[in-house]
């Protein structure tokens, strides 16, 4: 009787997880006669007593910990009982949660015995799953300190293996056009990015080809370039076309060879200022970061408001535009121009960088350039700075120093002087930069103001694009002098505000140029309220203004639609034109995997009042596939794209969504369409093959699979692996899987009597798992062929089985039998 109840506990959570929505109710005087004394309601619906569990610990879907939690019972605003962890502030920070920004938390919500409400931070949640033994974290961005805290041990980067790997993108467009003339235009395009790994090189290639209407198609290589990590020296070397940084001098596009210092190897401590991103995801979603087309910074952020702090622009060489790649298929995009950061850095630290080669010109032409640049920290919080820029009718010298003053900011000031042969001109300019967090408002603040001292001072692109040797045209104006500032405030609850803009004075005219942008977003609850403001204004056109107000909301109506859908209105108003209304509608279905939008505009009184558009996207395990339509007075547009990616390894080839930068190549043989991550549609393929893109280099990363969507007949050892690639790496990752049966086996003695508990059960000549024998002598195996043997040891006895699966299984997709031990000498 004493085993049948150990069983009969142990499988009752089992039996109500297969009874899904129907009730069961067990008489409790099966269990040694108790009677009334027991009460079993808890767990004939599913649910566990309070107490100390062995959990996985998942952080907005990322593995982080790996430990015993105690779990409390409370009941949840639909009258139901739950666990809830029991988790410390010292847990907690430890994860990288901001508990610090509230020390009074367990008192104000009446919490004791050291355990951290995870109410007082808005928007978090913790979900116990109990079958699969793992607690889900989800915490807004905005609540956890900067993933770059530090850089993993050098002795575990991984260069990965070489392979082969391309991403491409291929679309066709359809036009006609029946307002002022009726035509078709047809469009067709094409874009690769191949690329070849072999130890610590990587060789990229950029390339398009496109056709439009009945001109031929014409191929365009964008770049190409190798590059690889130099560890010991903490630097990366470039041989192609690329782009110089920005801090000293404005970025540079060359053909040639570059040395410089890589960030990314270091401690983020020791960054110089960086700008903070702010922004509300409505979902799940991806955050993409691009500075002149490059793309610096991807991380994936839970729903609810974000703050990327730990992002590295690259000085005054372009505006940030932010993408938020929602999970509901509908993106935010929105720029942020980028003010130039003082430069003042820890003490002892060097940044620097060497480039030679030649100027890729727009024009073709491609004089010699050389560059030389140096940052280095100083005791005392000071640091100093200089660099030189040489080309055959071109020389610019530049010196400066940075302070960091703790409370007080940033300040850094240097000059440059230029010489410019071809026009016999030279001049000085000077540049004054302060930047500055207010950790405890949450505020940032970045000032740039430039100053030409004379007229003839010209950047190296300015004096080289306009030599009159190379191109026939007037030369561009001369700034005079240039003024910018970027406001970033996080209000809690209130949502963000953010101030930009800049003010530009040319020597060749009177009056200024001139652009502001200011935004406000409010989370009000699942509703998202934002305000955007933009003003520009052009010396040039007698001091004309140009602005933009639009208000936007979007408002959720998952509860009656499901699928994540969404609303959206926007209204915009411009200072000329009609103003225009737009009301969208977005959502997701299938697992995420098919997304789709469709959206009106209303242009009252305007020569084209209306226009729409329908997009669906198919997110799949080989590849992305896109089609929209769109419609207007004049036109209707319909089209198509596929975009995906390819990675040719050791093992064969493997199909998958567009490949990132830094990749995990995933192996789980005999788990074909398994979860990775949380993004929707990366699963494994029919061999168990898949990538996971988009990994931070030099840090730890965790890649988890999914085990809820494991097939019956294949059990895996393990959920989750970290690993610690280097920049560009392709890192494999073997998960041990078994293929076979699932069952509970009675293991009798000869004299047929159950083995002892705790007798260790293993599955001869197979992969299969081993089992620990319970009370009862059941035990439990996985990976199981239709027939086999066990072998059977306890203290210094062992004995031997043959086991056939039944013909039938259980609710539960279970083997349920017995087996008969015969002994071995």
């Amino acid at each position: 009787m004493k085993s049948f109840n150990t069983l009969l506990v142990m499988m009752l959570p089992l039996l109500s997880l297969a009874a899904e929505a129907r009730e069961y109710h067990f008489d409790p005087a099966l269990i040694d006669n108790a009677g009334g004394h027991v009460d079993l309601t808890q767990f004939e619906q599913g649910g566990q007593l309070p107490g100390l569990y062995p959990v996985d610990i998942l952080l907005n879907g990322e593995f982080v910990d790996a430990q015993d939690i105690r779990f409390i019972q409370f009941n949840d605003d639909k009258g139901g009982v739950k666990l809830t962890p029991c988790l410390t502030r010292e847990q907690l920070a430890a994860y990288h949660v901001r508990v610090e920004d509230y020390p009074d938390a367990e008192k104000e919500n009446g919490v004791a015995d050291g355990c951290f409400p995870l109410s007082a931070i808005p928007g978090a949640s913790a979900d116990f799953n109990f079958n699969n033994q793992t607690l889900l974290l989800n915490i807004p961005q905005l609540f956890m300190h900067a993933r770059r805290q530090g850089i993993a041990p050098e002795t575990l980067w991984n260069d990965g293996i070489p392979a082969l790997l391309m991403n491409y993108q291929l679309g066709s467009t359809r036009t006609e056009y029946r307002h002022y003339t009726s035509r078709t235009d047809n469009s067709n395009w094409m874009q690769l990015q191949p690329g070849i790994n072999l130890g610590a090189w990587r060789l990229r290639n950029n390339t398009n080809w496109q056709r439009s209407g009945a001109q031929a198609g014409k191929w365009r290589s964008v770049n190409t370039y190798a590059e690889r990590g130099l560890n010991a020296i903490k630097s990366r070397l470039t041989l192609g076309e690329s782009y110089t940084p920005a801090d000293i001098f404005n970025s540079v596009a060359f053909r040639g060879v570059m040395l410089s210092s890589d960030e990314a190897m270091v401690p983020g401590s020791l960054y110089q200022f960086s700008p903070v991103v702010r922004g509300i995801a409505r979902t799940q979603a991806r955050v993409e970061v691009k500075q002149n087309g490059q793309t610096l910074y991807n991380a994936l952020v839970p729903a609810g408001p974000f703050a990327l702090t730990d992002l590295i622009a690259t000085g005054s060489g372009g505006d940030l535009e932010v993408t938020i790649h929602e999970t509901d298929g509908q993106p935010q995009v929105f720029i942020i121009p980028w003010q130039t950061p003082a430069i003042a850095l820890r003490e002892g630290y060097l940044k620097y960088n060497l480039m030679a080669g030649q100027y890729r010109s727009a024009t073709g032409v491609s004089p010699d350039v050389v560059q030389a640049t140096a940052i280095y920290g100083l005791p005392a919080n000071f640091t100093v700075y200089g660099g030189a820029q040489f080309s055959p009718k071109y020389l610019a010298l530049s010196a400066g120093a940075g302070w960091s003053a703790g409370k007080i900011g940033a300040v850094s000031m240097d000059i440059t002087e230029s010489r410019s042969q071809h026009r016999a001109e030279r001049g000085r300019e000077l540049r004054l930069r302060y930047s500055k967090q207010f950790i405890p408002l949450n505020t940032t603040l970045s000032v740039s103001s430039e100053y030409s001292l004379s007229r003839g001072f010209h950047t190296l692109s300015d004096a080289l694009e306009n030599d009159p040797r190379y191109r026939s045209q007037s030369l561009s104006l001369s700034q005079k002098n240039r003024i910018g500032i970027a406001v970033n405030q996080g209000i809690g609850s209130l949502g963000y505000f953010g101030f930009s803009g800049y003010q530009a004075r040319y020597w060749e005219r009177d009056g200024y140029d001139s652009t502001f942008m200011a935004t406000y977003t409010l989370p009000f609850e699942a509703v998202t309220l934002s305000l955007n403001w933009s003003q520009n204004r052009y010396g040039s056109r007698n001091n004309q203004k140009d602005q933009v107000t639009s208000l936007w909301m979007s408002v959720p109506l998952g509860r009656w639609l499901g699928g994540n859908t969404r609303a959206s209105y926007r209204y915009t108003s411009p200072s000329t034109g009609k103003a225009t209304h737009s009301l969208g509608v977005n959502g997701a279905a299938l697992q995420r995997r098919l997304q789709w939008s469709a959206s009106q505009q209303f242009r009252p009184g305007a020569e084209e009042q209306n226009n729409g558009n329908l997009n669906l996207r198919w997110n799949g395990t080989y590849g992305q596939a896109s089609g929209y339509y769109g419609y207007s007075d004049s036109y209707r547009r319909t089209g198509a794209e596929l975009h995906g990616g390819m990675l040719l390894h050791g093992k064969g080839m493997t199909l998958s969504q567009p490949l990132g930068e830094t990749v995990a190549l995933i192996e789980a043989p005999g788990a074909a369409g398994i979860q990775v991550g949380a993004w929707p549609g990366v699963k494994t393929d029919f061999r168990g093959f898949t990538s996971q893109s988009f990994l931070q280099p030099y840090q730890t990363n965790t890649v988890y699979l999914n085990p809820e969507q494991l097939p019956p007949d294949v059990d895996i050892a393990e959920t989750d692996k970290s690993i610690v690639p280097t920049h560009g790496a392709v890192v494999p990752i073997k998960f041990t899987t078994r293929t076979g049966a699932r069952a509970l086996i009675t293991v009798l003695q000869p004299d047929g009597r159950p083995v002892p508990y705790g007798a260790l059960v293993t599955v001869v000549g197979e992969q299969a798992g081993t089992g620990i024998v319970a009370d009862g002598g059941v035990t439990w195996l996985t990976g199981l062929q239709n027939k086999g043997a066990l072998i059977v040891k306890w203290a210094k006895q062992q004995c031997r089985a043959s086991y056939q699966l039944p013909a039938q299984q259980d609710a539960a997709g279970i083997y349920v039998m017995n087996a008969q031990c015969q002994r071995e000498n």
